[in-house]
C-alpha cells in the first residue's frame, strides 16, 4: 500500500492506494463469482504485466496467451508516422519543444481544411504549443472547461467551432468519437508515459523489477495506441497518425511487440512519410 495524502476541501485526509492488485483482491471482487472470464481490449500490456495488475496467476490464463483478433480496418487508411523530430524530457522541455511547435505548422499546412486532434501530455506543453504555433485554427482548453470544450468539438452538428479546427488537450486519448470528418489527424507530440511523481507510479517502476519497467514502458505505448484510435472508427474512416517523440520510436525499435499487431502493420507506412523527405 502507498500512503497518499489529500489537498484541497480533502486537506488532512489520507488515501491509501494498492501498488498491484493481489490474488486475494482478485478473488474477493471477480474469480470467486464466475468460473470463467473473457477480457476483451484493443490494447493489451504484455502478459506478466496483465497478469500482476489484475492478480491472476500467469498459469490461470487458458492457452498462456493473450488472443490476437485479425482487424477489419485497413492499415493503409490510418499510417502512422514515426517522424521523431525531439526528445522531450522535464529537463530539456525549453530547447525540444520549438521542434515540436515547427513540426506540427508543417502537419496543418498538409492538412487544410481538416479537423485533428494534438495529445500533450499536460496543460503546460499545450498552451506552448498553442502559443508557439499560433494558429486561430487551434483550441485549447482547462481542467475546467474540458467537458464544455469537447462537447462542442465531437458535436458533428456543431457550429461553435470551424471544419478545421484542431483540439490541443492533454486529456483526449480515451472516450472519444471521432469519427470521420471530426478527425482526419493526430499528433501525438510526447510519449505519454506516467508521471513519477506519483507515488503508485514510482513504488511499480522502482520496486517490482522487470515486470515493473515493462509495465510502464507497455502503459506509454498502449496509450499512444489509444491516442491514434480517436479518429479511426470504423473501417472506411481515414485518419492520419503522427508521433514527434523520438522516445516512443526507440522504444518500438527496441520492443516492437508493445504494440498491437495490427497497430503495427499500420507503422509499416511510416517510410512513405513526405515530411522526411522535406
Amino acid at each position: 500500500l502507498e500512503e497518499i495524502p489529500r489537498y484541497g476541501s480533502r486537506h488532512g485526509q489520507l488515501l491509501f492506494k494498492q501498488v498491484w492488485v493481489t490474488s486475494e483482491l482478485f478473488h474477493e471482487f471477480m474469480g470467486r463469482h464466475t468460473g470463467r472470464i473473457v477480457l476483451l481490449s484493443a490494447t493489451y500490456p504484455p502478459l506478466p504485466v496483465l497478469c500482476r495488475q489484475l492478480g491472476i496467476d500467469i498459469d490461470d490464463v487458458e492457452g498462456g496467451q493473450i488472443y490476437d483478433v485479425p482487424t477489419t480496418f485497413d492499415p493503409e487508411k490510418a499510417p502512422v508516422y514515426l517522424w521523431p523530430v525531439a526528445s522531450l524530457s522535464y529537463a530539456n522541455m525549453e530547447t525540444e519543444t520549438p521542434k515540436i511547435i515547427n513540426a506540427i505548422k508543417k502537419i496543418l499546412k498538409r492538412h487544410p481544411g481538416q479537423r485533428g486532434v494534438i495529445h500533450c501530455t499536460s496543460y503546460a506543453l499545450g498552451q506552448k504549443i498553442a502559443s508557439g504555433v499560433n494558429s486561430p485554427r487551434l483550441i485549447t482548453h482547462t481542467s475546467e472547461t474540458r467537458q464544455e470544450v469537447i462537447s462542442g468539438f465531437t458535436d458533428e452538428h456543431s457550429t461553435k467551432y470551424a471544419d478545421d479546427a484542431v483540439l490541443v488537450s492533454p486529456s483526449a486519448e480515451r472516450g472519444l468519437d471521432l469519427r470521420e470528418n471530426l478527425c482526419r489527424f493526430i499528433v501525438i507530440t510526447k510519449g505519454p508515459f506516467k508521471s513519477l511523481n506519483d507515488k503508485v507510479v514510482n513504488a511499480r517502476l522502482y520496486s517490482s523489477g522487470e515486470v515493473g519497467k515493462l509495465w510502464y514502458e507497455s502503459d506509454m505505448m498502449c496509450t499512444c495506441e489509444q491516442d491514434a484510435g480517436r479518429g479511426v472508427r470504423s473501417k472506411n474512416d481515414t485518419c492520419t497518425i503522427y508521433i514527434l517523440d523520438q522516445k516512443v520510436e526507440d522504444l518500438f525499435l527496441k520492443k516492437p511487440s508493445l504494440w498491437s499487431k495490427n497497430f503495427r502493420e499500420q507503422v509499416d507506412v511510416w517510410s512513405k512519410n513526405e515530411l522526411l523527405d522535406n
